[in-house]
């Protein structure tokens, strides 16, 4: 086997040998010991050579350089696309909210509107508020209840007429009322049955057939302005207080009627129809007799059931 030449090193100025074969961990210790003596013999005050430092704080930088950049270069696709993300997104936000609030304006109808504008139509609100009506609710008015004289029942209404001119030439006031598509000729109104009898009683006496009947109207809704709701209810009270009057042979006060009529709600259109039977009949009360004071108080009854049941 070929013997390999030594490696030939100058350190320090002095020629040195190191053989080929040598342990690799020899050649570097030897290296370190001849470091160290060049350390020892260039360095007698103890201070850090020039070039040594410089060598460490090289090698050192370039580590943790390195090792910078590479963990920066690694996160920098990630915080980019986070940063841009949060960008676009507050940009595409603020864009839709603004395409939001102008089309909430358009739709609501005051969008681009002048203030000067806005007020006026406040302004002529305000002004027009004796046409304006109040908020409606449903009202519940109870049901009626009383005692007829019926005096026939008729499938349509020309014969119904013939018999109410009977009645009429006889001197007895009847009306008629139709229900479940007949109709019904009424010819007296009382709050007790016994009393409706005795009525039933004397007509039959003058030849005309007359049963007693209940009759009633239901519970009914209506929604009405809470002043409609309590004038209904006031006419309910004076139209009962008046049939215990016919009903116990005294007179109707016309006075109370017109109070009534005074206190109409003067904006309702609901109940003008209604409004303008008790106007055109409240009058006749002194005017006529008992049994054709109950005539218009079952003119009323009806109108009522009517006006309430549209």
């Amino acid at each position: 086997m070929k013997k390999k030449k030594p490696i030939i090193l100058w350190i320090n100025g002095k020629k040195t040998k190191i053989n080929r074969n040598a342990d690799k961990r020899d050649v570097y210790m030897y290296d370190r010991e001849q470091a160290a003596t060049i350390e020892d013999s260039s360095n007698k005050d103890n201070t850090i050579p020039t070039l040594a430092r410089q060598h460490d704080y090289e090698i050192n930088g370039y580590v943790g350089e390195s090792m910078d950049k590479s963990r920066f270069s690694i996160y920098k696709p990630i915080i980019f696309a986070t940063v841009s993300a949060l960008v676009i997104g507050l940009c595409l936000g603020i864009i839709m909210l603004n395409m939001f609030v102008g089309i909430g304006k358009e739709v609501s109808g005051t969008g681009n509107v002048p203030n000067q504008l806005l007020n006026n139509n406040e302004n002529n609100s305000s002004a027009s508020g004796n046409t304006t009506e109040s908020a409606v609710s449903n009202v519940t008015f109870e049901q009626i209840n009383g005692y007829v004289l019926q005096a026939g029942v008729f499938s349509n209404e020309t014969n119904a007429n013939e018999w109410a001119k009977k009645y009429d030439k006889s001197g007895f006031g009847t009306m008629l009322w139709k229900r479940d598509g007949k109709y019904y000729l009424l010819a007296g109104l009382s709050s007790t049955k016994e009393h409706a009898k005795e009525q039933a009683k004397s007509l039959k006496e003058k030849d005309f057939e007359i049963y007693v009947k209940e009759w009633s109207t239901s519970e009914i809704q209506k929604s009405l302005t809470k002043e409609e709701g309590e004038w209904i209810h006031s006419f309910r009270d004076l139209w009962y207080e008046s049939l215990m009057a016919v009903t116990g042979q005294e007179v109707i006060s016309t006075d109370s009627w017109k109070s009534l009529l005074d206190r109409y709600p003067k904006q309702s259109d609901r109940l003008s129809s209604f409004f303008d039977v008790l106007k055109n009949s409240y009058k006749q009360f002194s005017e006529v007799n008992q049994q054709r004071a109950q005539i218009i108080l079952l003119n009323q009854w009806k109108q009522y059931e009517t006006s309430l049941s549209k």
